[in-house]
């Protein structure tokens, strides 16, 4: 498959061309037309398989293809200087460092390289102030994470409503405003490792901000009571080895499929 088949607006693909992809990998030839067509979507892949091209560039046409945008002309630190007003936040990106925020950004702008679009990073570390005004100017895409995110939204600086929905999301994994990003990142790892030490485990997914586990097991392998008392242990195991607020959902999936072909 080739990127011209995904629906994508003929400058995108011209912006891809100039990376030098020809073709798009796995995860965004799923993504891409399901963000397009407006799907929720809950995406994993490795490092290093385009998974921010995956929703960058459907953001980027749905936002043209909605309403065009004044004040065309060269970007400057992801925004357009000549932007005649200030416009509301269209899209919001939350990331959860500043080099990934950086990034994230950085796609924006060499995916949308012959569409103006305005967008600006926004993360903590650096002078609130400079940031203030970027947002002032009207940026249609903010990359950000979500401490310096919440600091804007108590200035004001940024539109509450998508800052409130964003901090939500945010809040919403497991101690999340109790714990270092570290600490959450380990016990996520440490999750996947008990799910994987269990025999006929093929694939193992932590979910929802770490409140769910599916763990995908070979049929052929493990029968159906195997799996609900595999499903049991898992839970007593995180229980007696982990600490968490709340509770974790453990979802053991067996999966079977009948596939014929009609020739």
């Amino acid at each position: 498959m080739s990127f011209d088949r995904l629906g994508l607006a003929p400058d995108l693909l011209r912006a891809v061309a100039d990376q030098g992809y020809l073709e798009p990998t796995p995860v965004q030839s799923e993504a891409i037309p399901l963000v397009l067509a407006r799907r929720d979507l809950l995406a994993g892949a490795q490092t290093g398989t385009g998974k921010t091209a995956a929703f960058v560039l459907p953001i980027l046409q749905i936002l043209g293809g909605s309403r065009p945008v004044q004040g065309a002309g060269p970007m400057a630190g992801g925004l357009d200087r000549r932007s005649p007003r200030r416009a509301p936040v269209r899209a919001l990106v939350l990331a959860p460092t500043r080099e990934l925020a950086l990034q994230v950004e950085e796609s924006v702008r060499t995916y949308g390289a012959h569409r103006p679009t305005r967008s600006t990073p926004i993360y903590g570390g650096v002078g609130f102030e400079p940031q203030a005004r970027a947002l002032r100017a009207g940026p249609e895409i903010v990359v950000a994470t979500p401490g310096r995110l919440l600091d804007h939204v108590e200035q004001r600086t940024i539109d509450a409503v998508i800052a409130q929905i964003a901090d939500g999301i945010s809040g919403g994994r497991p101690g999340a405003r109790r714990e270092s990003l570290e600490t959450y990142v380990k016990r996520l790892e440490r999750l996947e490792e008990i799910c994987t030490g269990y025999e006929g485990v093929e694939k193992v997914y932590a979910m929802q901000a770490g409140r769910e586990v599916r763990v995908m097991v070979k049929p052929e392998n493990i029968d159906d009571l195997a799996a609900q008392v595999m499903a049991r242990d898992i839970a007593k195991q995180v229980e007696e080895e982990l600490q968490y607020p709340g509770q974790i959902k453990i979802t053991v999936v067996r999966e079977t499929r009948s596939i014929e072909y009609a020739k």
